[in-house]
């Protein structure tokens, strides 16, 4: 299967490069969100998260606000996912051989992709233990400065906002983002390799999510560049056009992990080399970053998940093996 991938991603590169007329249009009209007064900063609320059902957290990478309203964890050297309600109760783990990232469908079913290159799925009607569905051939590169080889091909996962059940996963070594159905047969290369509008390249962090009624996917990807890209799945259009001044689109950092937008179009990133969270406005603009790398109450420290729900942001603070929640300082998010 992926051999065969491999020779459909091939061709359609060929396409993107000989083909002028294939070439992704500017976006149009942008949604309304309506009057919004603009918010000031995000203060973290005490007491944070550091354990659940009696055992501390260690180095969790993902946490995600499921269409059931429940909150999941990926608690990675633990090897769980963490279930709690939106007061941060406990509710209930599933074992995971270290889970880094999660996701929901609109069936209930939960995802999960582990640092070995497999996705997992749990049955919710079936309940009971994660079956693995999915696994990618390991693929061994030279060893970066850490000295520790790099072998998981697959970074992020989210399930379609469309009751279909199917999801979409980044591939980083294949530059793509790929879409598998409810059965986890492949579908399509969904955003294709390259540079530019529409396009990924080494994609890390990827989301779902439904802004005003339609439905958007949001990811991250570069390596000397830093992208994020904002396409609705409706048009297959991006949202946010690459003019001059769009350094959504040109920023020079690497290490971004994980990616959301809120209900008004605001979009976060989780900078994890530099300890920090990102935003952006709706039209791609550059708004503030906040966190600061530290191990002081309200400093993160290699912040990796993140999720918007409502008025909040909850995050997986890897290294001080905690989940946060932030709040906007004022009643009115942008």
């Amino acid at each position: 299967m992926w051999i065969f991938r491999l020779i459909i991603i091939a061709a359609l590169l060929t396409g993107i490069y000989l083909g002028c007329s294939d070439k992704i249009q500017q976006p149009g009209d942008l949604p309304d969100p309506g009057i919004y007064n603009p918010d000031t900063t995000y203060v973290m609320i005490t007491p944070v998260w550091t354990e659940a059902d009696g055992l501390e957290y260690n180095h969790p990478s993902d946490v995600i606000i499921g269409y059931d309203r429940s909150i999941y964890i990926a608690d990675t050297d633990n090897n769980r996912v963490v279930r709690l309600d939106l007061a941060g109760n406990f509710i209930e783990s599933y074992n995971v051989d270290h889970p880094t990232q999660i996701a929901q469908d609109r069936g209930l079913d939960l995802l999960a992709v582990t640092d070995s290159s497999t996705i997992l799925r749990r049955d919710y009607s079936a309940g009971g233990d994660f079956v693995e569905v999915h696994s990618e051939p390991d693929i061994l590169l030279p060893p970066p400065p850490d000295n520790r080889f790099v072998s998981a091909s697959l970074f992020g996962i989210c399930a379609s906002p469309f009751p279909d059940k199917s999801y979409y996963f980044s591939h980083y070594y294949e530059n793509g983002i790929l879409k598998y159905n409810a059965t986890d047969g492949f579908v399509e290369v969904q955003i294709m390799p390259g540079i530019g509008l529409g396009r990924a390249s080494a994609p890390t962090g990827i989301n779902a999510k439904n802004f005003n009624g339609d439905f958007y996917l949001c990811y991250t990807s570069g390596q000397a560049t830093f992208s994020i890209q904002v396409i609705n799945l409706s048009t297959e259009q991006p949202l946010i056009p690459d003019t001059s001044n769009m350094n959504i689109y040109r920023n020079t950092l690497t290490g971004h992990k994980d990616i959301t937008m809120d209900a008004l179009g605001n979009i976060y990133v989780t900078m994890a080399s530099a300890s920090e969270i990102w935003k952006y406005d709706r039209h791609g603009n550059y708004v503030l970053r906040f966190g600061q790398n530290g191990i002081g109450e309200d400093l993160l420290d290699n912040p990796r998940g993140i999720d918007a729900y409502q008025n909040y942001l909850y995050v997986a603070d890897r290294n001080n093996n905690r989940v946060v929640r932030f709040e906007a300082s004022t009643s009115a998010q942008q």
